[in-house]
């Protein structure tokens, strides 16, 4: 009985810095997911083709669903938004055939990025 009761003891104990270390490992693939986003986004700014910079927008609409979702599972509210408008944005620029249009939505794409970052490296504090 004292084996089970110290079994349950350390059990109760263990658990919720279990589950902080996870949010904390979300919020670090959450950062990690929007620094290539970022990555992405610098290149189809780049682009001197809407082609390419279609190519690089897929790379970042996939990143930024991650991001979001990593940031939802670490409580992160303001990176998940930021995820969110990035992915918003991204994919006017994916439907976009001009490519300076194009290239108006990945500019707002960028801050998005940068907005993220900050908030999920808080959140990782």
């Amino acid at each position: 009985m004292q084996k089970f009761a110290f079994q349950l003891v350390l059990f109760v104990l263990v658990c919720p810095y279990s589950h902080a270390r996870d949010r904390v490992g979300d919020c670090a693939e959450a950062i990690s997911s929007l620094q290539e986003a970022q990555k992405y986004c610098e290149r189809a700014y780049c682009s001197d083709l809407v082609d390419d910079l279609h190519y690089n927008a897929e790379g970042v609409i996939q990143l930024a669903q991650d991001a979001e979702r990593y940031a939802n599972k670490c409580g992160c509210t303001f990176a998940e938004s930021a995820a969110v408008d990035l992915y918003k944005q991204v994919h006017k620029a994916y439907l976009e055939r001009r490519l300076e249009d194009a290239k108006i939505y990945i500019r707002h794409a960028k801050k998005y990025c940068t907005d993220g970052l900050h908030t999920a490296d808080s959140c990782n504090q």
